[in-house]
């Protein structure tokens, strides 16, 4: 599954509409130490386009993840959930936030192009070396 790269930080960037064709194309498992700056910060956006099929109604989608990189995920430009350690979730809504370790869903429609983007920050371990 490969989508779009881009290092920095922009929120316009989880913009639906914004053109992201010049941006680096990748795989997000390829994300390594090599993308750290010189303090060993490493910051970007991945966003990838998707439809789901029709088989999909009525199936609940969400996200889980493993990384320890705090993660703010966009659905189609809005704010959907901020991941701030592996297991834990934060699902922020009008006047709640929930802290989670399960599944929180999203409301996909099937047979629809969406784009989910997803702006990280992470930093190196003082054991991880770099691999460029």
């Amino acid at each position: 599954m490969n989508g779009f790269l881009e290092p920095g930080n922009d929120l316009s960037w989880a913009n639906k509409k914004l053109e992201d064709r010049d941006w680096e194309r990748m795989n997000p498992t390829g994300l390594s130490a090599r993308y750290a700056d010189k303090t060993g910060r490493a910051e970007g956006w991945f966003r990838l386009k998707f439809q789901l099929d029709s088989s999909f109604h009525d199936i609940p989608i969400g996200v889980r993840r493993g990384t320890w990189a705090a993660t703010d995920i966009y659905i189609d430009g809005n704010f959907w959930l901020l991941l701030v350690t592996p297991g834990m979730m934060v699902k922020v809504t009008k006047n709640t936030i929930l802290l989670t370790n399960h599944s929180v869903r999203a409301n996909i429609e099937p047979e629809k192009e969406h784009l989910l983007a997803i702006h990280f920050v992470d930093y190196l371990s003082r054991l991880c070396h770099r691999d460029n």
